[in-house]
């Protein structure tokens, strides 16, 4: 269910595993389970997430907003589920 509060928006260093995410249409695809990132230098990368079928992992330029209680993504649920199934190569 889409949740009518998102909370406040957060910064990348609080996601955690778990939190919903959902598309720019308000579908929700998931769960995150990665965070792609360098803390130590302040680079974020992007968010890995669950489906029901396997996985998918957004790009940080493909995350649009990250709240207390869920990620909004910049891309639709038919652009999402394109997405890849794995972290982009380093």
């Amino acid at each position: 269910m889409n949740s009518p509060d998102p909370g406040q928006p957060i910064s990348y260093m609080m996601l955690v595993p778990g939190m919903p995410v959902f598309s720019s249409d308000g579908i929700r695809l998931g769960e995150v389970d990665e965070v792609g990132a360098e803390p130590e230098i302040d680079i974020f990368d992007g968010i890995g997430f669950k489906i029901a079928d396997g996985r998918r992992y957004a790009d940080a330029a493909h995350v649009g907003s990250l709240f207390e209680r869920r990620v909004e993504l910049a891309i639709d649920a038919e652009a999402a589920m394109a997405l890849p199934d794995s972290r982009r190569e380093d």
